[in-house]
């Protein structure tokens, strides 16, 4: 997990430790101070507001000391919150100029409203997907001139649906990303929020200006015809284009950079991506499909120089793409997705009865939900394996996770193996380098387990 730095709140004493009688000049408007120019340094003084120190040291017969900077952030606040943060009905919150620690989830419903500015937002949390915050209804997110912290331990989602409006603008994130899922009639305005990274679907809205080394998937609906070229220095970029069909969102993105795209590919799709250097794929398998079975072989993070899949009815084209990774879903009616010799991303986003074989690969994060059946053989995972809501994960002659490095302080936050909500992981001669744990109803079964 990511250490939890040591919020500094009320008025703060700064003191510089000067040698050699030297002369200490600073600023604290953000400019750079010189020999000539800044605050003189006379001693300690009280700061009580977020700042940035700029200083630097003189001595005549030397030369200048490089400016070196201090950033402050104090706070007037400190909340540590354990229980469920719920705004309904007409429900304003302010968090301002606070520390705020969160440790469960967020729900927003109705016309509530929840402004955060000019606050730290902590996210505690043991694995992937444990919390995030959800708005519903014509619900808004105001969020402004902050810093938000994750722990290190697997994604963490926001999700603005319905009608619900997110407006965010001056976000800094010094550790992981959060991922904001925009659906329905959503909107999501995003202004300077560098490593920004959402997934934006049906009739919603995604506006980004400002920003940088984001990451932005593409949630195609079925029978959607696109043929896209996906830039990452961008200044004016909106997709659909004309030529594209079936597809009602908007992304529209200006004066910004994007690290990586992601593509989704459902039932009934024609999917075209051309002079795309970094893209994630999003293989569907769903309604309308039933009892379908499909194979994926070999998918790897590489260069297509002109490659096509057909999946059932729908049908993907790569030409002069390069994937550095594929997400693999699959969305109940008893259909199977048999993934072989792969190194993907994982699978995360599945339910209803699916299933999953996979064999000899590489993955990431393993999780699975109502009643979805999972067996891994001869592979690898490097995230966490969590089962839920009566989901069983089966894992034979596998490895889950890695050893700690020697130049590691800190032990490895992933590679554990979670049951929780009746969910099943049994291990076959499988070594987890993580935790296994069980919460609630989960239970963890251990057959012919590989010492760790």
């Amino acid at each position: 997990m990511v250490p939890l730095e040591e919020p500094l709140i009320g008025p703060q004493t700064v003191d510089f430790f000067i040698e050699h009688g030297s002369q200490v000049r600073y600023t604290l408007d953000g400019s750079a101070p010189t020999a000539t120019t800044g605050l003189v340094y006379g001693g300690s003084f009280e700061l009580s507001e977020s700042v940035t120190i700029k200083a630097i040291a003189v001595l005549d017969g030397w030369l200048d000391s490089d400016v070196v900077e201090y950033e402050l952030n104090i706070y007037s606040s400190f909340v540590e919150n354990t229980e469920p943060l719920q705004l309904s009905g007409d429900d304003v919150l302010e968090i301002a100029d606070t520390y705020y620690i969160m440790a469960n989830d967020i729900l927003l419903s109705d016309n509530a409203t929840l402004i955060i500015r000019d606050s730290t937002l902590f996210y505690k949390e043991d694995h992937a997907f444990q919390y995030g915050l959800t708005a519903t209804g014509n619900s808004k997110v105001i969020f402004s001139d902050s810093r938000l912290f994750t722990a290190c331990t697997g994604s963490l989602n926001w999700h603005i649906a319905d009608d619900a409006v997110m407006n965010a603008s001056n976000i800094v994130m010094p550790t992981c990303n959060i991922w904001t899922l925009v659906s329905g009639h959503g909107t999501a305005n995003v202004d300077n929020w560098d490593l920004y990274g959402g997934t934006t679907c049906d009739n919603a809205t995604l506006d980004i200006s400002n920003s940088r080394d984001m990451e932005l998937e593409l949630c195609f609906p079925q029978n959607a015809v696109v043929d896209a070229v996906l830039p990452t220095e961008i200044d004016e970029f909106v997709i659909p284009q004309p030529i594209d069909q079936n597809v009602n969102f908007t992304v529209r993105v200006t004066d910004s950079t994007v690290d990586g795209w992601g593509v989704g590919v459902p039932p009934g799709s024609d999917i075209t991506i051309r002079d795309t250097p970094a893209v994630t794929i999003s293989v569907t398998m769903g309604f309308p499909w039933t009892g379908e079975t499909v194979v994926l072989d070999g998918l790897a993070k590489k260069l297509y120089e002109d490659q096509t899949w057909e999946i059932v009815d729908a049908k993907l084209r790569l030409v002069n793409t390069r994937t550095y990774g594929w997400e693999p879903n699959v969305f109940g009616n008893d259909n199977t997705m048999i993934i072989r010799n792969s190194d993907y991303s994982g699978n995360s986003v599945n339910s209803s009865n699916g299933k999953y074989v996979v064999e000899n690969s590489t993955t990431g994060l393993m999780m699975s939900f109502e009643s979805v059946e999972m067996t891994i053989s001869g592979s690898t995972i490097i995230g966490d394996v969590i089962a839920s809501q009566n989901s069983v994960i089966t894992l034979v002659d596998s490895v889950v996770g890695r050893p700690q490095r020697p130049d590691e302080d800190d032990p490895v936050p992933y590679g554990n193996v979670i049951a929780r909500d009746n969910g099943t992981v049994i291990l076959i001669n499988t070594r987890v380098w993580g935790e296994i744990r069980e919460q609630g109803d989960g239970k963890v079964v251990v057959a012919d387990q590989a010492a760790p």
